[in-house]
C-alpha cells in the first residue's frame, strides 16, 4: 500500500535505513517526540511566513510565544517552544560522551528533523537562536557538518530559498 502522508513516509525510510535508534522501543519513542515537537513547532512557522508574511509585528509575537525563554511555560502552548526542544534533546541525547546526537549515540531521523527546524529559524532569528539555544545551534553545526550532509549544503542541488513566497 502506498503511504501518502510526508511523516508516515519519514518514519518509514527512518526504520528502513536504521535512522531510529538502537532498536528498542525507549528510542523509537524518543525520536517520535522529537519528530513531533519539531512539527509542533512547524505549523506556527508556517503561519508566520504565509499567512503573517513575516510581518514585524508577527515576528514580535512569534518570538514570545516560541523563542524567549521567559515564555517557556509549556501549557501554554503545547510544547511548541524551542526550550522544549532543546530540553528534550538534552535529556534523550545522553550527553556528550553519546556523540551530542538526539536520541543515542546515532544519528537518527529525529537529528535531520531537528536540523530542519533550527535551520528555518536561524535565517530568520539567528542571533536570538545562538544566543539562547546553543546547545541546538552547535547540533545543527555537527549535522550540518556530516559527510553528505556537508557536501549535499555546498552544492548546486541545496536550495538556497526553501519558502515559496521567498520569504524565511
Amino acid at each position: 500500500a502506498a503511504l501518502p502522508q510526508s511523516n508516515a513516509i519519514l518514519r518509514h525510510l527512518a526504520r528502513q535505513h536504521a535512522l531510529y535508534g538502537d532498536g528498542s522501543l525507549r528510542q523509537a519513542a524518543d525520536v517520535d517526540v522529537l519528530l513531533e515537537a519539531v512539527e509542533s513547532l512547524r505549523l506556527p512557522y508556517v503561519g508566520l511566513i504565509y499567512r503573517e508574511q513575516l510581518a514585524e509585528a508577527a515576528k514580535a509575537a512569534y518570538v514570545s510565544m516560541h523563542l524567549d525563554r521567559a515564555t517557556a511555560d509549556l501549557s501554554r502552548n503545547g510544547g511548541a517552544h524551542f526550550a522544549y526542544l532543546e530540553q528534550y534533546l538534552e535529556a534523550s541525547s545522553g550527553g556528550e560522551e553519546a556523540g551530542g546526537w538526539a536520541v543515542g549515540k546515532q544519528a537518527t531521523v529525529a537529528d535531520f528533523a531537528v536540523y530542519e527546524v533550527v535551520d528555518l529559524h536561524l535565517r530568520i532569528f539567528p542571533e536570538q537562536i545562538k544566543k539562547d539555544y546553543a546547545r541546538l545551534a552547535a547540533h545543527h553545526a555537527m549535522v550540518a557538518g556530516l559527510s553528505g550532509v556537508r557536501e549535499y549544503l555546498a552544492s548546486p542541488r541545496c536550495l538556497a530559498q526553501v519558502n515559496n513566497n521567498k520569504l524565511g
